[in-house]
């Protein structure tokens, strides 16, 4: 009798000890389970966040004007570039003492003629356009001209002279004409041949006769004001 009791007490001693072995290795799987799950979950967040682009949709406010006499007026520099190359980068636009830091395309320019505005022949100038990518950061400007690089172009840029930062175009639309090659014939043959504009949104006119009016008058003044 004694005997059974005995064998009847391992017996449930062993059983038991096994119901908490299988316990203890069911809550370690299911821990280990939960924590990889937990750690793809993280890596598939950071994944698509890194991924993601972020566009913004900017627009300028840039004055229009009626006359090509009055664009002239209010640009720093009406000058004739080569289009060098491109970049995109945070430029600090505000007024100072503030600061406002966006995303811009800039261009380099070679100065090949100069119409109106204190710079010189061979000089290397910058124009600024907001808008552009740097990394996950994209910022679309319905206002932004393409300048293709290698191309002659006309600019009517303006410059704050703040901190050596590039000039921008005036109006975008109404500050970019294309030069070329067959221009300079053109330019003998007739004065009042009209040069392409890289935009049809825009409603003014350039010709050979305004670049020699403008060349004659800033020009002049420049000469008589130093």
């Amino acid at each position: 009798m004694k005997s059974f009791l005995v064998v009847s007490i391992v017996v449930c001693s062993l059983l038991f000890l096994a119901s908490c072995t299988s316990a203890i290795q069911d809550d370690l799987t299911t821990h280990d389970d939960e924590s990889i799950s937990i750690i793809y979950e993280d890596e598939a967040i950071t994944n698509t966040s890194y991924n993601e682009i972020r566009t913004t949709h900017v627009s300028g406010d840039s004055m229009e004007y009626m006359y090509i006499d009055e664009l002239a007026s209010r640009a720093t520099y009406i000058l004739l570039v080569e289009i060098l190359d491109e970049r995109v980068e945070w430029i600090d636009h505000g007024v100072p003492p503030s600061s406002r830091y966006e995303i811009f395309t800039v261009n380099r320019l070679s100065v090949l003629d100069v119409f109106k505005g204190e710079t010189e022949i061979g000089n290397i100038m910058e124009v600024r356009q907001r808008g552009g990518q740097l990394g996950n950061e994209k910022v679309i400007n319905s206002n932004q001209i393409v300048l293709p690089i290698g191309d002659d172009l006309v600019l009517f840029l303006f410059c704050m002279g703040i901190d050596n930062r590039p000039a921008h175009l005036l109006n975008p639309t109404q500050s970019v004409y294309r030069f070329v090659a067959s221009n300079a014939d053109d330019r003998i043959r007739s004065t009042n041949h009209e040069l392409e504009s890289l935009t049809d949104r825009n409603n003014l006119t350039l010709t050979f006769d305004d670049l020699t009016q403008f060349s004659e008058t800033y020009m002049y003044y420049n000469q008589n004001t130093h």
